[in-house]
């Protein structure tokens, strides 16, 4: 058996922005004020009129005024959400990191000492190993994130992936997710491996720390 996981990181800002859908903004410019547009309900009072108009004027006028800051605000929310997702995508971004377990001894390809294309040519000839020789290929919930993350990084890197991952229109077998044998079948169960091994008493993360922080802790940045 190999056990393996995965870590994951943004591409540069640059190449998300370029990959990712332009910023269009729901925010609409105001448009010209129009006193028959303000809504005077049973008003009669000619004096009241001109104060509901003249409130309702200064408000669109505060409103225009507005309007450029509330637009560049917006896009601020629209690029942040984009980039704190980016590493969740194999288009937006990147493998930083493959760590490997077996009874006989583990290693950890990474970024720093091999490119990425490399990261996944060596995690394509792990699998023909275990493929080939019977070997489960252990992760969780990687039949659903690693797996497909790395076979579509290697798809847009253009390095070779096995025939024999498929198993006609599924994924083969090698591959075993923990994430399926502890929900038995019941996809509504979206327990994350840490709250699972804290309940079985088996280990946890370090406290304050969980995978969106692996590419800000690997550069140091």
């Amino acid at each position: 058996m190999l056990v393996f996981d995965i870590e994951t990181g943004p591409l540069p800002d640059d190449a998300i922005r370029r990959l990712s859908q332009p910023f269009e903004p729901k925010t609409k410019h105001p448009g010209e004020f129009s006193p028959a547009a303000v809504k005077l309900g049973l008003l009669k009072d000619q004096a009241k009129i001109d104060a509901k108009i003249s409130d309702a004027k200064a408000k669109h006028q505060k409103a225009v005024e507005d309007f450029s800051s509330a637009v560049e605000r917006e896009e601020e929310t629209y690029w942040q959400e984009i980039m704190d997702r980016a590493a969740l995508s194999a288009i937006t971004g990147r493998v930083l990191a493959i760590g490997y377990k077996s009874d006989k001894a583990q290693a950890i390809d990474h970024v720093a000492a091999v490119d990425e294309a490399k990261i996944c040519q060596r995690f394509w000839a792990k699998f023909l190993d275990c493929h080939k020789t019977r070997r489960p290929i252990v992760g969780f919930n990687s039949n659903y994130f690693d797996v497909p993350f790395i076979y579509q990084r290697s798809l847009i890197l253009s390095v070779d992936v096995p025939a024999a991952v498929f198993d006609g229109k599924w994924m083969t077998k090698t591959f075993v997710d923990l994430l399926d044998y502890w929900r038995l079948g019941n996809r509504q169960i979206s327990n994350k491996l840490d709250s699972i091994s804290k309940a079985m008493g088996i280990g946890e993360k370090p406290e304050g720390i969980s995978g969106k922080d692996f590419a800000r802790l690997y550069f140091g940045s």
